[in-house]
C-alpha cells in the first residue's frame, strides 16, 4: 500500500525505488555518451535496435503487486540522453 502511495502521489507516478532505477539509468546512459565513446548517435542507435525500434516500449521496469509497470519507455531514455548529451556539446 505504501507503494501505491508513493506511486500516486509522484509527479511521475512512479514509486521512489523506480525513479532511483530511472535517474541512473538516465546517468549511466550520461556517462557512456560524454565520457566514455563521444558518440551520441551510437548511443541512439543501438537504444533503438535493443527495442526492437519500437519506441515506446518500456526500457526498465517496476514490479507492483506482481505486475511490471514501465519506470520509463526507450523514447523517455533517449530524449533524456539527448538533452544531456547536448548540455555537454555532443550533438
Amino acid at each position: 500500500m505504501i507503494k501505491i502511495f508513493l506511486a500516486l502521489n509522484s509527479k511521475d507516478r512512479l514509486p521512489p525505488n523506480a525513479i532511483i532505477l530511472r535517474n541512473n539509468e538516465y546517468k549511466a546512459d550520461e556517462i557512456a555518451v560524454a565520457k566514455v565513446t563521444h558518440d551520441l548517435r551510437s548511443a541512439i542507435s543501438c537504444l533503438t535496435k535493443l527495442s526492437g525500434n519500437k519506441l515506446k516500449k518500456a526500457s526498465h521496469t517496476w514490479e507492483l503487486f506482481d505486475r511490471n509497470f514501465p519506470a520509463m519507455t526507450v523514447q523517455q531514455r533517449i530524449q533524456e540522453l539527448r538533452t544531456r548529451a547536448n548540455a555537454f556539446g555532443i550533438f
